[in-house]
């Protein structure tokens, strides 16, 4: 599956409109199954797989993130992020993103509200690093953007 974010949300199909807080901003991440900026590595819900989300987390990793840290982000997700948010309450759905050229990484994580989305990084981030991944190689994001889902 792939991703692209857009100014303009189209039609149909599978995607989901976000309103920045602070400032406004509307735009689309759009999901295709063939054609796509980014690839979507994972795909996963949680708890609130059923019901629409209404905030969502979006963390940018711009990059180049290089060989060694992918694979450290990668673990760090499997074994920590991703098990630690499928549980939280609220959790709606998770999505890891990877725009190849420029060796970005981008994690959306979908909530029913802002508190649990709130809650649900408590969780994630009081989590330990697991002892399987070096936590020199584990970067801060660039940026997270908190959003509305507009239905």
């Amino acid at each position: 599956m792939y991703a692209t974010f857009h100014d303009t949300a189209p039609e149909k199909g599978d995607h989901y409109v976000f309103q920045t807080i602070g400032d406004g901003h509307r735009f689309a991440l759009v999901l295709d199954p063939t054609t796509g900026t980014h690839e979507v590595l994972d795909d996963w819900s949680g708890p609130a797989a059923g019901q629409s989300p209404g905030a969502a987390a979006i963390t940018s990793f711009d990059g180049p993130v290089s060989e060694a840290q992918a694979e450290a982000g990668t673990q760090d997700h499997l074994l920590r992020l991703k098990p630690a948010s499928a549980t939280t309450e609220g959790f709606v759905r998770g999505l890891l993103l990877w725009e190849p050229h420029a060796r970005a990484v981008k994690a959306v994580i979908l909530s029913t509200t802002f508190d649990l989305l709130e809650a649900g990084s408590q969780a994630v981030y009081t989590t330990p690093v697991p002892p399987e991944v070096d936590p020199a190689l584990l970067s801060k994001p660039d940026r997270i953007e908190i959003c509305r889902v507009i239905p």
